[in-house]
Parts: C-alpha cells; sequence; structure tokens
C-alpha cells in the first residue's frame, strides 16, 4: 500500500481502461466509479488515501484547546465561534473512488479528530460530513455533482441548515432561514469543473435557489451570481 508512485499508477490505469473519453478529462482530476470525478492532487490524496501518520491523542487535545482559547478570547469581545468542517465529496462518496486507492483502514486527521471529540463533546465544532452521511442514508437524491468537487444546492442547504441550528445552540439563530421548498430541481449539472468541455444533460443533482433572501440582495448589488455551493455578489 506504500509503495512509489501507487496514486500515479492507479489514477494512468482508469484513464487507459476508460478509453478516449478520457481527453476531456482535467490532468488533475481522479477518474472514479461511474463517471464520477474527484481531486487527484497531491494534497487531495493525503486525504484519499488515508494513511498518513495518525496524531497522537496529545496532538489532538492541543488543537482542541488551541481553538477553545480563540473562543474564549472571542466570547470576551461579545464575539461567538463555531468552528465548520466543510464535507469533500470523497468523505461522502468514498463508494465511487477507484478500487485500491484507499489504505486498508483509511483515516485521516479530522476522522481522528472526530473520534477524539465523541469522548470530549464540545459544542462549538461542527462536523458536517456527520451531518450529510447521515441524509445519505435516507435519500436516493444526489448532492454532489459527479463531474464537480462541490455539493449542489442541496448539500449546500443541508450543510446550511446544520449551521443554523448549531449556531443557534450557541445562541446565534437564524433569522430567515432557507428550507428544502425554496429548491427546484434541475434536469441536468450545470457544473462540470474536471471537464475540459461542458457537460450534457445527465443525472439531474442541480437545484436552483429561489429565496427572498436574494431578492434583497439584489436591491443592493449590480449582480448576483449562484454557484452550486455559493452565491457571489458583484
Amino acid at each position: 500500500d506504500h509503495f512509489g508512485f501507487r496514486s500515479f499508477l492507479v489514477g494512468l490505469h482508469f484513464r487507459l481502461t476508460n478509453g478516449p473519453l478520457t481527453a476531456m478529462i482535467r490532468h488533475d482530476a481522479l477518474v472514479g466509479k461511474d463517471g464520477w470525478l474527484f481531486w487527484g492532487n497531491e494534497e487531495a490524496l493525503v486525504d484519499i488515501r488515508g494513511d498518513s501518520p495518525p496524531p497522537t491523542e496529545e496532538e489532538l487535545a492541543k488543537w482542541v484547546d488551541g481553538l477553545d482559547r480563540k473562543r474564549e478570547w472571542l466570547a470576551e469581545k461579545g464575539i461567538g465561534f463555531l468552528l465548520v468542517v466543510a464535507a469533500d465529496k470523497p468523505s461522502i462518496y468514498p463508494e465511487y473512488l477507484p478500487d485500491g486507492i484507499r489504505a486498508p483502514r483509511a483515516a485521516t486527521a479530522m476522522d481522528h479528530l472526530s473520534r477524539y471529540l465523541e469522548k470530549k463533546p464540545v459544542n462549538w465544532i461542527l462536523d458536517l460530513r456527520l451531518i450529510l452521511r447521515e441524509r445519505k442514508e435516507k435519500t436516493r437524491q444526489l448532492f454532489y455533482y459527479k463531474a464537480d468537487s462541490h455539493w449542489n444546492f442541496l448539500g449546500a442547504l443541508w450543510g446550511f441548515q446544520a449551521i443554523g441550528e448549531a449556531l443557534a445552540r450557541i445562541g446565534y439563530p437564524i433569522s430567515s432561514p432557507i428550507r428544502e421548498s425554496d429548491l427546484t430541481p434541475l434536469p441536468f449539472d450545470r457544473a462540470a469543473e474536471f471537464l475540459y468541455i461542458p457537460i450534457s444533460p445527465s443525472s439531474g443533482s442541480s437545484f436552483e435557489l429561489k429565496h427572498p433572501i436574494l431578492d434583497c440582495i439584489k436591491k443592493d448589488r449590480k449582480s448576483t451570481r449562484l454557484n452550486s455551493s455559493h452565491i457571489t455578489i458583484s
């Protein structure tokens, strides 16, 4: 599991066996199963492989203690603190990664921290991976794009709702929540950052957001561009 160029060779194997269509795929993308694409650069592969040396209990305690001191410093100034761990695509859909890419007992630094927090929980750290994994068990709808690293509006909505609930627990409730009824499913994928050419209508994992908050934004700004995971205002 640790021989040289392992990740490169696994990716090369998938490109060769998938034929000429791989010419459309970025060189730094990892080709998974059933047309799924993931980031394949070395930084991303560290987490995907999950074979880095695990942090010690002392190191984990120092991480949490350092963050807690920042939280206390902000609290003295009347500022709330919530640390949100975003969920990357491989952590939610690992079954679509190519065979052989993950270590037998794969675990990221965040996996180790999550286990540490199970024993010593705090209410100011939110791991969205846990929230989305629970959601995944209850729905057949995709909430990440197959040819893009981002979640779609459905995934972003669930993340937003979880953040809102966590903020309310520490005394900062959101006054205008976004609900699932504010999303309109679209019959095609709009995001395909891993491809050199636009993607054709296929899996239908895109959603359009319609919410009063957008009307308020548009009144004050010249333009608003919606992306799969955020709102860009210019």
